[in-house]
């Protein structure tokens, strides 16, 4: 299990399993934990495990990418995962040379209903952002990281991205 990167969606908290055909959620209203299927077993950390929009989402190890990606999203009723997105990183690879295989996934941002979830990456002291609708990439803004930052982010890219929830509690 993956304990160190547990993602909250739905009053759950959800941790990825690897070599196994399962992970583990961990109902906190019920008290209780229980399996839900993976697409396919992991042999290695995902590129990105988070939640957008309600649902979760996955993106397998980036050295299984070609010129081309598959975002997982997992059934509300926990029953399979499926593909939700296809990227295309050969538009983005004529503007930002490397994109195929330098790449880390930070975020996505924005939302469905309103057309503008974005994929949000960091390469080459960029951050770029894919948008869903029009499969557009566009740079974001220069990020110019420390190199222990960069090392950081390697290791697991979305760890490091924390959303803002609001709240009726002040905090």
């Amino acid at each position: 299990m993956i304990i160190a990167n547990g993602v909250f969606s739905d009053g759950k908290i959800h941790w990825l399993c690897r070599h196994s055909e399962t992970s583990i959620a961990y109902d906190i209203n019920r008290i209780e934990s229980f399996p839900f299927p993976m697409p396919y077993s992991l042999t290695k950390s995902p590129a990105y495990f988070g939640e957008s929009g309600g649902h979760l989402l996955f993106i397998e190890s980036i050295q299984n990418w070609g010129n081309q990606f598959d975002v997982w999203g997992l059934e509300s009723d926990y029953s399979h995962w499926f593909v939700k997105y296809r990227v295309d990183l050969e538009m983005g690879a004529l503007t930002f040379p490397g994109i195929t295989y330098e790449v880390k996934v930070l975020c996505f941002l924005g939302g469905e209903v309103e057309g503008d979830l974005c994929l949000i990456f960091y390469l080459s002291c960029q951050v770029i952002s894919y948008n869903f609708k029009d499969r557009s990439f566009r740079k974001v803004c220069n990020l110019k990281l420390r190199p222990c930052d960069i090392e950081n982010i390697q290791v697991c890219p979305s760890a490091f991205i924390h959303p803002c929830m609001e709240t009726i509690f002040n905090v």
